[in-house]
């Protein structure tokens, strides 16, 4: 039913980065959905996510893998597989980003205002986003990350904390401010 809102238009047979055989779902009110054989999505390209316009009327791979889509609002060009991702307010974070590390899976992001995490990401086209939440509130301004014998510490403006379960504990408080963490 969910994907219904979206008014579903097209499924092209599309690959991934490592030749995996993967659809692309071109809606009509909800941009692109690439998802794989078992039916998981993988990505969504929509106004959120920087598409020009969620009705897509048209899809087409070139020999590079990467997505020409044809919309109301023109031709966009889509890379599949790009390394860089940008998160933004949209999807929580607000602030300017000081730091940020991937730790046991969970991608961990410090900022001038919070501590956060990023949420597992389960598609619809309520929430076509990924979201971080707030790991801990309170603890000031993040400025570092380091992994140490495996346990995740964050230094920042109100002392040294280590990070376990996605919970923030206060292991050492400093009247002065310590920037830098060292394994």
């Amino acid at each position: 039913a969910k994907l219904a809102k979206g008014s579903s238009y097209r499924l092209y047979r599309i690959r991934g980065n490592h030749h995996e055989h993967l659809f692309a779902l071109a809606t009509l009110k909800g941009g692109v959905v690439i998802f794989d054989e078992r039916g998981q999505v993988q990505r969504t390209l929509n106004k959120a996510t920087g598409l020009v316009d969620n009705t897509v009327t048209s899809l087409y791979q070139d020999q590079r893998n990467h997505l020409w889509v044809t919309s109301n609002a023109g031709l966009a060009y889509v890379e599949q597989g790009s390394a860089a991702s940008y998160y933004s307010n949209a999807h929580g974070i607000d602030g300017n980003v000081l730091t940020s590390i991937r730790h046991q899976g969970d991608l961990y992001v410090g900022s001038f205002q919070q501590l956060l995490v990023q949420e597992p990401f389960h598609f619809s086209f309520e929430t076509p986003l990924q979201k971080f939440v707030p790991v801990t509130y309170g603890l000031g301004n993040i400025w570092e990350f380091v992994d140490y014998d495996g346990e995740l510490l964050a230094s920042g403006s109100m002392g040294l904390f280590r990070i376990r379960n996605h919970s923030a504990t206060l292991i050492a408080n400093s009247p002065i401010n310590g920037y830098c963490l060292s394994p």
